[in-house]
């Protein structure tokens, strides 16, 4: 299963969370990122770089990239930071409106589904979590660190490391 990251610029948290997701991955899960209105060619923010080898990943040869169609092609799963990067890939792509959620809000159901139960995995999940219907909130989203210091830096870092961690779980099955 290929799951795309993406935010604003992609340096900061959608950088973060495919460093953190591929560090935790594993076999048959893979995680790339890409932006919105990415900073194309720039490497991962110093901060958020910091922070990610705090936890054991590895920042190193990170370049941002663009969100496009060819991405958007190869991808199984869009989780994104904010409601706002959901609808920009929705709109590029209508084709994954099935399969694109904020980073939140698949957790949130996710976490509902196997609550009751229900404990899919990979592709299965995405499916059942597509099926649900319930409106995402902006307390599903997460904040933009960009140019806000290492502290808030340090405070996405750590709800990045959470989420993606419990949905990288999730999604092998684990």
């Amino acid at each position: 299963m290929r799951v795309l990251y993406v935010c604003t610029g992609n340096i900061c948290r959608s950088t973060f969370a495919e460093r953190w997701s591929s560090h935790l991955a594993p076999a048959g899960l893979s995680f790339s990122s890409a932006g919105t209105m990415a900073m194309v060619g720039d490497p991962m923010d110093g901060d958020m770089a910091h922070e990610l080898r705090l936890r054991g990943g590895d920042p190193g040869g990170f370049v941002s990239r663009q969100v496009s169609l060819p991405i958007l092609r190869e991808t199984d799963l869009v989780l994104t930071m904010e409601r706002r990067h959901k609808a920009y890939v929705v709109e590029e792509m209508p084709g994954l409106v099935r399969r694109t959620f904020t980073l939140g809000h698949f957790l949130h159901v996710a976490e509902e589904l196997a609550a009751a139960g229900q404990r899919p995995a990979g592709d299965e999940l995405v499916q059942a979590v597509s099926r649900v219907r319930v409106p995402s909130s902006r307390s599903e989203s997460v904040e933009d660190p960009y140019r806000r210091g290492p502290e808030k830096s340090a405070e996405v870092a750590a709800q990045l490391e959470d989420w993606t961690g419990r949905v990288v779980r999730m999604l092998a099955g684990a």
